[in-house]
């Protein structure tokens, strides 16, 4: 039998590390696109929610009761559809 290289062992083993990382922001992406909460977030506190390197920040739109949301890549935000 032969014997596994240990760099693409480790390699393959990061790849779906962060493969998996990649589908679960995506999918609390959509979710946060179509105005519910995140399904791999937890919530800290009423509308922040927490992920594995990224959060959310959502609150209903004081006229058209719309979620509304900005999303933040290790602290840095990416993109925020807030209206004043």
């Amino acid at each position: 039998m032969k014997k596994k290289n240990p760099v693409v062992v480790t390699f393959c083993i990061v790849a779906a590390a962060l493969l998996l990382w990649f589908a679960a922001g995506f999918t609390d992406y959509v979710m946060a696109e179509s105005g519910k909460a995140p399904v791999f977030c937890i919530e800290q506190s009423d509308g922040v929610y927490v992920g594995l390197g990224y959060s959310y920040e959502m609150y209903p739109h004081p006229i058209t009761g719309k979620n509304e949301y900005a999303l933040y890549l290790f602290g840095n935000v990416i993109k925020s559809n807030f209206t004043n």
